[in-house]
């Protein structure tokens, strides 16, 4: 049950933001697709963590956190805006290598869908799955992440370059842009083969695509705006219908309900985050090592786990753990707590506005 006035003092604030983004002048470094990016992303924060913080059962903790995030991406905005300029060094290299991946874009793709479908080669052939993908399983997918000393060597290297070159991918695939279907081929080929490797994949994976998909489509057809709104409003029930019976496959189950219903539970459930779990996470009071997850992060990119030992960080899974009062066993499973309160375990309530800092930052560079 939704609180009004929580609800109303957080939309509130954020309808301010919002409008003060929208209708401000126009400045050259923002043009219009660059200001419908920032209102998606603000749109999505307000859905998913505004109101999961308006909930009655909610901590009101959660409402100030929101507010101080809210301010935070606002200032990356702001500071963005008016302060950083165009760093001419970084500009010549990053089209030096942009012309450099459009001359090899065929071999490039060649060579990273051979290291996307390596795990169906090595150590045992299950290239068939292709073609007869195995029913999803969240269970044998959280035995595989867990058993990290069993992992071979080989496929952790092929884990790493696949890290270390998804986001020359996506630079590569930004010639296809005007290719509808290639474009959507490539969005959706990759996360096909993960879910048939691992008979897993996340919803938030396959939404991020399809977003993403509809938003080239939206900047490169404005002709075509009322079309796209009309079919992406037909297909919304019958989308979130299909995530409720995906959720409830990859546990193994299924359920008999109307689209209307299923609707209404993926709603309830995506909103839910904090309630959920964020308020146990809250009152439990425990906080991620910080110094441990900047390490892990800023090495992220760099293949020297092969040469020392870095300690792997698994936030979902340690959160997870807090929440629900023990560890990985029978009967564990990933209890998601929402980015507000994934955000104060990471930093502290005091600084649980970093995210959304270096987040809006890294929208606005």
């Amino acid at each position: 049950m939704i609180s009004y006035y929580k609800i109303l003092f957080i939309s509130f604030f954020s309808l301010i933001v919002f409008i003060i983004i929208k209708y401000e002048p126009k400045n050259k470094k923002y043009n219009a697709n660059d200001k419908q990016t920032l209102l998606l992303f603000l749109f999505f924060f307000y859905f998913y963590s505004g109101i999961g913080a308006s909930y009655k059962n909610v901590s009101t903790d959660f409402l100030y956190i929101y507010i101080i995030s809210l301010i935070s991406f606002f200032t990356s905005y702001l500071v963005s805006r008016r302060v950083f300029k165009k760093i001419v060094f970084f500009n010549r290299p990053a089209k030096k290598l942009y012309n450099w991946l459009d001359k090899i874009s065929i071999f490039f793709l060649i060579f990273y869908f051979i290291i996307l479908i390596f795990p169906l080669l090595y150590p045992s052939f299950r290239l068939p799955l292709i073609f007869s993908p195995p029913m999803p399983n969240l269970s044998d997918y959280f035995d595989q992440r867990l058993e990290h000393s069993e992992k071979n060597i080989l496929l952790h290297l092929v884990s790493f370059l696949k890290l270390l070159l998804t986001p020359l991918y996506f630079i590569t695939i930004s010639k296809y842009l005007k290719k509808t279907l290639l474009l959507f081929l490539l969005l959706f080929i990759p996360l096909y083969v993960e879910y048939v490797n691992v008979a897993y994949i996340g919803r938030g994976k396959v939404l991020s695509a399809a977003m993403l998909f509809i938003l080239v489509y939206w900047y490169d057809n404005p002709t075509k705006r009322i079309a796209i709104i009309i079919g992406a409003s037909i297909s919304l029930p019958f989308l979130l219908y299909l995530f409720f019976l995906y959720t409830y496959m990859r546990h193994g189950g299924s359920i008999d309900v109307s689209v209307f219903d299923a609707g209404s539970l993926v709603l309830e459930s995506e909103t839910g985050f904090i309630q959920n779990a964020g308020n146990a996470l809250l009152e439990k009071n425990v906080f991620a090592d910080v110094t441990k997850y900047l390490k892990w992060t800023m090495t992220l990119f760099l293949p020297i786990g092969f040469f020392y030992k870095i300690d792997q960080i698994e936030l979902n899974f340690e959160m997870s753990s807090h929440i629900l009062g023990y560890s990985y066993g029978s009967g564990w499973y990933v209890n998601l707590p929402g980015p507000l309160a994934e955000s104060v375990y990471i930093y502290g309530s005091y600084f649980s506005g970093c995210t959304l800092l270096f987040l809006g930052y890294l929208l606005l560079s």
